[in-house]
Formats: structure tokens, sequence, C-alpha cells
């Protein structure tokens, strides 16, 4: 790669970085605008992250999108391509897609992070973690439940009635309110 090449490569993993940050910590990135300035071999660009997008402006060259999608090439200004920006990647243990928008002339590239799956991690972890904790409830309260319906023995239905019921009582009686708020944030699809 020309030294051109390699300056275009380290706008681009520059790029890349603030996007990373940005959909790291969207919460930050809402109350901070950063802006990085320069020239590299005849190549002037800006590259301002403000909210959570990251948009980069090149005073020299244009920014082309790859045919498959994947990603944004940076081409100096006799067209010959310096760098690419790629459009997935990991960071902070997670998959980021970014959504590229080229203007007319190509020379300002705006990445914003693609929408995530609805489904969250965090709600499924507290949610196996409170079952876990609801399980011991539910044994007790079933032996319990059992106990108590002993003398209906004769007849088949009132103790596992009173075993369910026992065990579905030991069940909130061990989870409480985390138990319940943690099912749902889990079944809607809340955080």
């Amino acid at each position: 790669m020309s030294r051109a090449g390699s300056r275009a490569a380290i706008v681009a993993a520059l790029t890349v970085s603030v996007v990373s940050a940005a959909a790291a910590a969207p919460a930050q990135a809402d109350s901070q605008v950063t802006s990085v300035h320069g020239n590299q071999s005849g190549i002037g660009y800006s590259a301002t992250m403000a909210g959570d997008r990251v948009i980069t402006t090149l005073e020299t060259g244009a920014f082309t999108a790859t045919s498959d999608g994947r990603a944004v090439i940076v081409a100096d200004a006799g067209g010959t391509p310096v760098g690419a920006i790629p459009l997935a990647f990991a960071a902070a243990g997670r998959e980021i897609t970014l959504t590229p928008e080229i203007d007319r002339n190509g020379t300002e590239l705006t990445l914003r992070p693609a929408a995530q799956p609805l489904a969250d991690i965090d709600a499924q972890e507290r949610w196996n973690e409170q079952v876990q904790r609801g399980v011991f409830g539910a044994l007790i309260g079933g032996a319990i439940g059992g106990v108590i319906t002993i003398p209906f023995w004769i007849f088949v239905l009132p103790p596992l009635l009173g075993i369910a019921i026992g065990a579905g009582i030991g069940f909130l009686a061990a989870g409480g309110q985390p138990l319940i708020d943690a099912g749902i944030a889990y079944f809607t699809g809340q955080p």
C-alpha cells in the first residue's frame, strides 16, 4: 500500500474507532461532540462524532460504497482507492453494523449504528438468575403443599394440585419482586 493508502487507512481506522465509541456508549455520545481534522498525503479530512453518528468529510477524494455493501472505499482525487472502511466489526463483545450515507459529491460520509435486535441479553441473564433463586423456593413450597394434602391421598388430584400450588407460591416467595420484574422485562423484550 502506498503512503497515501496507509494514511487513508488511518482515517478509516479513526472513523471506525469513533463509531465504535458511539455504539458502545450512546448516552455519552449524545452529550459530546468530538472532532478530528487532518491532512495525510494530500487527503484532507475532518471527522466529527455527533450523537450516534460520525460525519467524515474529505477535502479531496471521494467515498464510494462497495457493490456488496460491506465497506466504503476511500479514493484519492484521481479516483484511486487508497483505503476502505468496514461496515461491520466486533467491539465491546458485540457485533456492530454501520449504515452509511454518502452525499451526492461523495465527499461526505455519515455512519450510524444499524438498528440492533430487540432481544436484550441483560434481561435474559436477569431472568435466568431469578429463576435459579426461585427454584429452591418452588421445591420447598411443593413439598409443603404435598405434606398439607397428605390426608387427601385417596384422591389423586388434590395432592398434585397442592404440590403445584405450593411450588408456585414458593417460587414467587423466593424470587419476590425482582423475579416478577425480570420476568416482565424478559417476556416483553425490555432491557
